[in-house]
């Protein structure tokens, strides 16, 4: 039985780096290799580089995530995501790419911040139950 893709979200890729032992072993009962990131999230993480060799490190980890690029319908469902929610919850254009990513293409969804997300009916978020191991990347 093949298993379902999931979309990782920016935190969830931070704790992988960090390595959070107990989100390591999650994703790995995933399957690492059925993960993936989106552009906006490569791109958060590249914003964390401290240097170039930094990001030439970020960038080898990064290669290991397929990135599902946006498109003409994620960014038409971003619009409606984030003209529905924005007034109500305050929500950030970069969660609200990557909820319309996940819809659009009728994928799972995992992320530390279910707060940030549980308000968006359409989306399948992966229950879980690890907390993070710290603040910010330290990789």
């Amino acid at each position: 039985m093949e298993k379902e893709i999931v979309l990782c979200d920016t935190d969830i890729i931070i704790e992988y780096f960090n390595n959070n032992i107990e989100m390591i072993k999650f994703l790995e009962s995933i399957g690492i290799e059925n993960l993936i990131i989106t552009s906006v999230t490569r791109a958060e993480i590249q914003q964390g580089a401290r240097s170039k060799t930094h990001l030439t490190k970020l960038n080898r980890e990064l290669n290991k995530f397929p990135t599902l690029h946006l498109d003409e319908t994620v960014s038409h469902y971003f619009g409606q995501l984030f003209e529905r929610f924005f007034l109500s919850h305050k929500c950030s254009i970069p969660d609200m790419l990557n909820a319309a990513s996940a819809i659009t293409y009728d994928i799972a969804f995992i992320t530390m911040n279910i707060k940030d997300y549980k308000y968006i009916p359409e989306l399948k978020i992966v229950p879980h139950n690890i907390k993070p191991k710290r603040g910010g990347m330290t990789f």
